[in-house]
């Protein structure tokens, strides 16, 4: 049997998540051009598809790379895996199930004591970001949680849908939120959206304080979830990027 060879090749624009450590509250810095991320290109043409012995397919992605130290660059050596939206009859606002000061998601991620979580969520405006921390009556008797979301290529059409607690989640400029949360024993966050779900977008999200959250993790409507850390952090910077890609295998 032949040895099996896998290899995917990044193309056109991306939406980029940047969620940056607790440990340093730096302002955004200028977001690379889709250009200047980090996919090699080299040998497209040797390797086009069908072509050489090889079977491709081209596809699009929602790809997660951490990044540790928090350059907003690409790094192939940093890819967790993709994730796929969740989606279902409610739209985002009613979907995140907000009462007793709290999220309770019909569709998406159970919350978690101690634990922030975000996921997307489609409906038929879109895909939403979702993020919360903490869970109901339970996890942290008193906590700050502080982070800065910037959305690019969206043409200015998000907004905050909700914000838990009320006025927490801001716009605070176009399309540029900051989560200013305070919670004892129960969740905060919200849902920001509708984004398009063309390769383009860009969404920067950091982490500017974390206080007693324990981990971070992205959820994935196909059962998976990833760990948001590094060697050196607990909780780490990480990307996603809306990628075009081609997979090939060995014929």
């Amino acid at each position: 049997m032949k040895n099996a060879f896998l290899f995917f090749i990044a193309m056109g624009a991306a939406i980029v998540f940047i969620f940056q450590s607790c440990s340093d509250k730096a302002s955004f810095s200028a977001a690379p051009s889709r250009q200047e991320l980090a996919f090699d290109h080299n040998g497209v043409g040797d390797y086009g598809t069908g072509g050489g012995g090889y079977s491709c397919v081209q596809g699009q992605r929602l790809a997660i790379y951490i990044d540790p130290e928090k350059s907003g660059q690409v790094v192939e050596s940093n890819y967790l895996g993709s994730v796929v939206s969740y989606s279902g009859q409610d739209d985002a606002k009613a979907n995140y199930n907000y009462y007793s000061d709290s999220a309770h998601p019909i569709v998406g991620p159970t919350p978690l004591g101690f634990e922030s979580n975000v996921f997307f969520y489609e409906d038929m405006s879109g895909l939403n970001l979702n993020l919360f921390a903490n869970i109901d009556a339970g996890g942290s008797t008193d906590n700050i949680w502080d982070v800065d979301i910037k959305v690019e290529g969206n043409d200015l059409d998000d907004r905050v849908l909700l914000s838990d607690d009320n006025s927490e989640l801001k716009e605070v400029s176009p399309s540029y939120y900051q989560g200013r949360f305070h919670y004892w024993s129960n969740t905060d966050g919200g849902v920001i959206g509708p984004m398009k779900k063309d390769v383009g977008i860009k969404v920067l999200f950091q982490f500017q304080e974390t206080g007693d959250i324990h981990s971070a993790r992205f959820y994935s409507a196909n059962g998976f979830s990833f760990k948001l850390e590094s060697s050196s952090l607990n909780i780490s910077s990480f990307i996603i990027v809306n990628e075009g890609y081609e997979e090939c295998t060995a014929k």
